[in-house]
């Protein structure tokens, strides 16, 4: 089986780390036996605005790995906000992307199509025009649903993509319900979740308990943006240590809330007690977490939230907010805490449970890392994935009336 991703979002030189959850699991897919090629469509700014920011300027590149995969960069012309503008207009500035698009789907003859983010299949329109036998799968990470609540054009355009693909994959159950919500078409959707690298999977030793000599440690690890709900952490263990309790707080993130976070801290007098490490590597980050007791973001817009997923991993329990996309995984591993929005006092309450009850941490560390095991690597959802797969061909099958095309043979499997 071959597959051509496509996504807006990808590691490069400029921004190493975003899109990094679809680069591993292309990584896995490609570790299976698969063909899996590649198509970054980066968003780049119209002049002047690209000759003030580098990542504007990128250049188009296509190169091929020793195991015949193809990577293919696409700088997008774009507009502040077009995401929001009507699909016509959309399709229009982006026909150069969209030719490039089908010239590689005609040159590499895959036999999925996979969009992540739904507004991506929008670059893609031409190539499932004229090649109406390649199956079409898009995934959505969040952002969709969350932007079609509030935009009327992104809405009409998410529901578009979703009718015309033949699968439609959802990273949380949560997701699955508000896109349904919103007036989605349900009858494609299929729930398949992110993963993480088995090899980060870590057994704890050193697990809290009552009368250690030490600090109960606290982390969070998220971007210094308003939804990650850090101010609710801050004003958590002030209210624990207010209580007589000795607690440390590590945030590890960088964002535009830094400023604000900065002033919470020296307000409620926890500079002695709480460390911003601004960003960091993902493997510092996770000995960050690896040294905590446990990782708390009660963030309120969550699609899924790969963070919990390495915090259970590491052997260390979590505490995330109801209604958002980990919840459900939370309650299934019983390995952490599901809190209300904008509740510091529940989040100190899972905290100060942690701290005063005898073996709780470390039963929820022990069952967090079993569960990651046991269903939550990129190995199994590599798995889920190619089962989606073969479903969308399937699917394209029964839309095409059962046969491929006339002059439009589909790929060969490697």
């Amino acid at each position: 089986m071959r597959v051509l991703v496509v996504t807006p979002s990808y590691p490069s030189r400029f921004l190493p780390y975003e899109g990094v959850f679809v680069e591993k699991q292309v990584e896995a897919l490609r570790d299976s036996g698969m063909n899996v090629d590649v198509v970054h469509v980066s968003r780049t700014h119209l002049w002047p605005i690209s000759a003030a920011i580098p990542i504007a300027s990128e250049p188009a590149v296509c190169r091929m790995d020793e195991r015949g995969n193809t990577f293919i960069h696409i700088p997008a012309r774009t507009l502040p906000r077009l995401a929001f503008y009507p699909d016509a207009l959309f399709r229009l500035i982006n026909h150069r992307v969209n030719r490039k698009i089908l010239s590689a789907v005609e040159r590499l003859r895959p036999d999925v199509l996979h969009f992540h983010w739904g507004r991506t299949a929008g670059y893609g329109w031409l190539a499932m025009q004229r090649h109406p036998e390649v199956a079409r799968v898009v995934t959505t990470h969040g952002g969709c649903t969350r932007h079609s609540r509030h935009h009327r054009f992104y809405r009409h355009s998410m529901i578009r993509s979703f009718r015309e693909a033949d699968k439609v994959i959802l990273v949380s159950p949560t997701l699955a319900e508000h896109a349904a919500m919103l007036g989605f078409d349900d009858s494609n959707f299929e729930i398949v979740g992110n993963g993480i690298d088995e090899r980060i999977i870590r057994v704890k030793t050193d697990y809290w308990s009552p009368g250690m000599a030490r600090p109960f440690r606290v982390s969070s690890v998220g971007a210094l943006i308003p939804l990650k709900a850090h101010d609710d952490t801050i004003r958590a263990v002030g209210m624990l240590v207010d209580r007589g309790y000795d607690v440390r707080l590590d945030i590890v993130g960088d964002g535009p809330e830094k400023p604000r976070l900065q002033a919470i801290i020296n307000e409620l007098k926890l500079a002695d007690r709480t460390k911003l490490h601004g960003s960091l590597p993902n493997s510092e980050a996770l000995e960050v977490i690896r040294a905590s007791d446990v990782m708390c973001l009660p963030s309120w817009n969550e699609g899924f939230g790969v963070v919990y997923l390495e915090a259970l991993a590491q052997s260390v329990s979590a505490i995330s907010c109801r209604g958002q996309g980990f919840e459900h995984l939370m309650i299934q591993s019983q390995a952490g805490f599901v809190v209300d929005s904008h509740s510091p006092q529940e989040v100190a309450a899972c905290i100060e449970r942690l701290v005063v009850e005898p073996g709780l941490a470390a039963a929820m560390g022990e069952r967090g890392r079993t569960f990651v095991q046991d269903g939550q690597t990129l190995r199994h959802k590599g798995q889920e994935i190619v089962a989606v797969y073969e479903r969308a061909i399937e699917a394209a099958k029964h839309r095409c009336g059962g046969n491929v095309l006339p002059g439009k043979p589909a790929a060969t499997s490697p």
